[in-house]
């Protein structure tokens, strides 16, 4: 429940930085959302993955500077996987492309990740698994139980209502 109520959180989070990215970037409210609600469960796998494998490097007593490099270099390649599989079967379910990374940036070979975006995804992964989560886990403790359970709820109703026709 916990990490499927993060899954969400840093989904919402993911969609409002990818509307001020599309904002700054190309002067417009680009949406290009596949869920109805404000949900980007790319960003929200990749931040959850990287939380995962955090938490399995806080476990062992190297120095600090290698768990965080091993970080960062897990979040790149986290973020990057998670790019590429969800601009996939996207393509795949919808026979439609959602963004394609050739079309912004002259130096990137493939439409659903390029160096300098996931670089940059990896990094922003990282700064929230070290920054942002704590906060936000602090935050849990507040909330109460039934109002996680209702985000949740409608969360999944919405993937339920949006993927209902692609998998029947």
């Amino acid at each position: 429940m916990k990490i499927l109520f993060y899954l969400i959180v840093y989904s919402v989070l993911g969609f409002v930085l990818e509307r001020i990215i599309n904002l700054v970037a190309w002067g417009i409210w680009y949406d290009n959302s596949v869920l109805i609600g404000p949900y980007q469960p790319m960003y929200g796998l990749g931040i959850v993955f990287t939380l995962q494998v955090w938490l399995f490097l806080k476990r062992f007593k190297v120095s600090l500077a290698l768990k965080y490099s091993l970080l960062i270099v897990s979040a790149i390649m986290i973020t990057s996987v998670t790019e590429y599989v969800s601009g996939s079967l996207y393509e795949y379910f919808y026979n439609d492309v959602l963004w394609d990374y050739r079309l912004t940036f002259t130096f990137c070979q493939g439409p659903y990740t390029c160096w300098f975006p996931t670089m940059l995804f990896g990094f922003l992964a990282t700064f929230t698994v070290l920054y942002v989560h704590p906060m936000l886990d602090s935050f849990m403790l507040v909330i109460p139980k039934w109002v996680k359970y209702i985000i949740v709820l409608v969360f999944l109703l919405d993937v339920i209502y949006t993927y209902y026709e692609v998998f029947l």
